[in-house]
């Protein structure tokens, strides 16, 4: 089998770090404008602003024009502050003595006004604290050694709780409210810098608090988070101990008295600042992730369920200089979170992409085809993943991460055998072959068929053997040679050669073309445009047909059965010169039918031939090299019937290949497997996943088909 890959748990993603304002402190993320997809602002401390960045799904993210707020901007929250359905934020001013409160316009834009607080705010934290259903907000004022209790009327106007401020310990920095007692009800913590101590304030069930106690910490804590870290159905802390270079856990007997945990304090690298907690490994319980602004880079433990914390694969992770604040979302929406800090010392925002995969669900239903993608080497945010689509009614139906494996594997082919489909990689500088059997989006089945020379190269799968398994052969490049494995069980259980073949022809596909239920081989001759076809039975060729010829500039894109009549393996083709699509139906080794198709602009190229509108179908499948895009074209009675996009991949995202999916659709008749394609990762580059289809629009580089019809 391959390698188990050791990756790290995070990468900085394409484009990363991402540019802010001057100094950024603190980062928070949410929809802001409505599409569905994460945004982040920054707050900066110098230019007197909040940076709005608007995410697209996969990780990138584009600076908008930023939000005016009043002095020195600290510490920014988001949540919806006056209950119109979108999200707004508020922003302490360390320079101000103030909180800005920003109204979201419904689009990522924001009016704001501000709310005057206690001197030299920093912390800030969000939630409702007096229980009438809008969000209150608490801030920490580092100068006045109190906190701001600020309650919401419901329309975003706010105002003192009675008893605010409330005295804390000296230099409070850090705030973050939750239900420490049990009595559903939001109490504050914050951690005082000077004293290494957090005061638990516990509410009273009307928004006013009482003194609950002053847990001890490290040196110098700043940021805190809350969450159940040991798995036992209350909430606990971890504090950054900005001196010490760790983090404490404080663990919650139930009745929000804390002590220390006997597994902490945690090491981390210098300067630990902002810290947060999430489910990273997807495991179900509470991960730890600590910004460490006196070595540029982020700190990140998983736990083991039971408040145990060990440091992450590539532990810890570089990101831009000195960061501050640190938010958790799913960047690239992959179903597993991410990380984004704000980097105080490079104006910028760094996003670190988890490379956690998750077993993916199955496919929904409709689902007729599958598609695999592979992350380039071009790209440490996507080298060596592999990402499964689930395809039906000319639409892309879910995408999921399937696999990380080693760079050094490259794709071979992906076809279909037994109602499941098999992906085949190949190793780049040993030759070895490894085989997959997905199933239900997942890998089920693993085997290493063996080591050949790097001058065999994979040609395709079928029933060579006549068994009813997915075989497959190899070409040599230097020699022509053909050669035929039987795979059964993930095993090569037998081998023979088929002969040679002249270099000037080309492996075109694999398809029923004698009629009889066999995988037959057809070659392109590239000189001469000449087509042949071989007839192969149990592991023999058994017959030969010249079909004719066709220009030298017409090459062989796919096969399946465009013609629509029951069992029949047909060609397509395209003119290397003007992108013309043409049709070949081919019965009992001969070409019985011929349609052209259309063209299409070169900068689409051929990505396979699968069921895309539904089981049985063949549909076409071109990519546009310059966009990443896929666009799907329906063929029947050896005409185009229809079009859709299936949505756009960064070029970082090799094309695997297409197969039938869920349900299996058998392609070329009985008897022979239903590979429909296997397309050579033929797209260079690096990025995203898809996180469904984009709608078609105007596009000048697709032209629009023919209607008359015409012949090579």
């Amino acid at each position: 089998m391959t390698e188990k890959v050791s990756m790290p748990m995070f990468v900085n993603g394409n484009g990363s770090p991402f540019p802010t304002g001057t100094n950024p402190v603190s980062i928070a993320t949410a929809d802001l404008n409505g599409d569905g997809h994460l945004d982040l602002l920054t707050t900066n401390y110098i230019s007197d602003n909040v940076s709005v960045l608007f995410g697209n799904g996969h990780g990138v993210f584009t600076p908008q024009t930023p939000v005016p707020v009043t002095n020195g901007p600290r510490e920014v929250k988001v949540g919806d502050l006056d209950g119109d359905g979108d999200i707004d934020f508020l922003a302490t001013n360390y320079s101000g003595n103030n909180v800005t409160i920003a109204r979201n316009n419904g689009n990522g834009t924001f009016a704001t006004t501000s709310v005057a607080v206690g001197t030299v705010p920093r912390g800030l934290a969000v939630g409702d604290l007096d229980g009438d259903g809008d969000l209150d907000f608490v801030s920490a004022n580092y100068i006045s050694n109190n906190v701001s209790v600020m309650l919401n009327n419901g329309s975003a106007a706010f105002s003192n709780t009675t008893g605010s401020p409330i005295p804390v310990g000296t230099r409070p920095v850090a705030v973050a409210v939750a239900d420490f007692n049990g009595d559903h009800k939001l109490d504050i913590a914050v951690t005082s810098n000077n004293t290494n101590t957090v005061s638990i304030l516990l509410n009273n069930g009307n928004g006013t608090f009482t003194n609950g106690g002053t847990p001890a910490t490290g040196a110098g804590p700043r940021g805190i988070a809350a969450g159940d870290l040991d798995g036992d159905g209350d909430t606990d802390l971890v504090v950054d101990n900005f001196g010490a270079a760790s983090l404490s856990i404080l663990l919650n007997n139930g009745a929000g008295v804390f002590t220390a945990s006997p597994g902490g304090p945690l090491t981390t690298a210098n300067n630990p600042y902002a810290v947060t907690v999430g489910d990273l490994d997807g495991d179900g319980d509470l991960d730890i992730a600590t910004t460490n602004s006196g070595s540029s880079s982020v700190s990140v433990f998983r736990n083991n369920g039971s408040g145990g914390f060990t440091p992450a694969d590539g532990s810890p992770f570089a990101v831009g200089v000195s960061p501050g604040g640190i938010v958790i979302g799913d960047f690239d929406e992959d179903r597993v979170v991410d990380l984004s800090t704000a980097n105080f010392g490079s104006n910028t925002t760094s996003i670190l992409i988890n490379t956690t995969i998750l077993p993916p669900p199955p496919p929904p239903a409709g689902t007729s085809a599958v598609m695999i993608l592979r992350g380039s080497n071009a790209s440490a945010a996507v080298m060596g993943r592999y990402e499964i689509y689930d395809i039906g009614n000319n639409a892309i139906l879910a995408g999921y991460p399937l696999a990380q494996i080693g760079t050094d594997w490259r794709f071979s082919g992906l076809g279909a055998s037994g109602g499941n489909s098999t992906m085949l990689l190949r190793n780049a500088n040993t030759g070895g072959f490894e085989l997959y059997g997905l199933s239900s989006n997942n890998i089920v089945t693993a085997g290493f068929l063996g080591t050949v020379g790097l001058d065999w190269q994979f040609a395709g799968f079928g029933n060579f053997s006549s068994l009813g398994q997915s075989d497959m052969i190899l070409r040599n490049g230097n020699t022509g040679a053909l050669q035929v494995y039987d795979i059964a069980n993930n095993q090569i259980t037998s081998s023979a050669a088929l002969g040679t073949v002249g270099l000037d022809w080309q492996v075109g596909g694999f398809g029923n073309f004698s009629s009889r239920g066999t995988s037959d081989m057809i070659m392109g001759n590239t000189v001469s445009g000449g087509l042949q076809v071989y007839d192969i039975d149990h592991n023999q060729i058994t017959g030969t047909a010249f079909l004719g010829a066709v220009g030298s500039d017409w090459r062989v894109s796919g096969v399946g059965n465009f013609s629509s009549v029951p069992g029949e393996s047909d060609l397509i083709m395209r003119n290397t010169t003007t992108g013309g699509l043409q049709v070949y139906n081919i019965a009992n080794n001969q070409i019985v039918g011929s349609a052209f198709l259309g063209t299409v602009g070169l900068d689409w190229q051929f990505a396979g031939v699968a069921p895309v509108q539904g089981a049985g179908t063949s549909d076409l499948v071109l990519r546009n090299v310059n966009s990443g895009a896929f666009q799907v074209y329906n063929i029947a009675n050896n005409q185009i019937t229809g079009s859709a996009s299936l949505g756009q991949v960064g070029l970082e995202w090799q094309l695997g290949g297409l197969a039938a999916g869920a349900p299996a659709g058998a392609m070329g008749g009985a008897g022979s497997t239903s590979q429909l394609v296997q397309a050579m990762a033929g797209f260079d580059g690096a990025a995203a996943g898809i996180s469904g289809a984009v709608p078609p629009g105007d596009d000048t580089s697709q032209q629009p088909l023919l209607t008359t019809p015409q012949h090579a």
